[in-house]
């Protein structure tokens, strides 16, 4: 798998762990059933887990960008806090934002690598 796949996957996923934190409270005002998905722990669990795999492959791969130190830092700091978010019962009442500042962190990550190895074709 090409460093380009794994970090359009991760834009992707980030994308969707952005999109489920901001539209599914909406859709559980007006469907029961996203009610319970909204309120379903597990869910949210498997999301931050499969965020980390394509975010593991990216970041920490060998990268000859003169930024790559601080794109590993936005990445991991990105999983951090999605982890925090997710497993870390003391920050319950904060989830929401904890989960947005963690997807936008990785995303931003994933899109920063892609943009400092378009040049590079033998990162890509």
């Amino acid at each position: 798998m090409t460093v380009k796949t794994i970090d359009y996957s991760g834009v992707a996923l980030s994308s969707l762990c952005i999109v489920h934190c901001v539209l599914l409270p909406v859709a559980a005002s007006m469907l029961p059933i996203a009610a319970s998905i909204a309120e379903n722990e597990f869910f949210h669990k498997a999301l931050v887990l499969l965020a980390i795999g394509p975010a593991a492959l990216a970041f920490f791969r060998r990268s000859s960008s003169k930024f790559a130190p601080a794109f590993r830092s936005l990445g991991v700091m990105g999983i951090v806090t999605l982890l925090a978010s997710a497993f870390v019962e003391a920050f319950h009442d904060i989830e929401a934002s904890l989960t947005l500042f963690g997807a936008f962190s990785l995303a931003s990550a994933h899109i920063w690598r892609i943009g400092s190895t378009r040049h590079h074709p033998l990162q890509n």
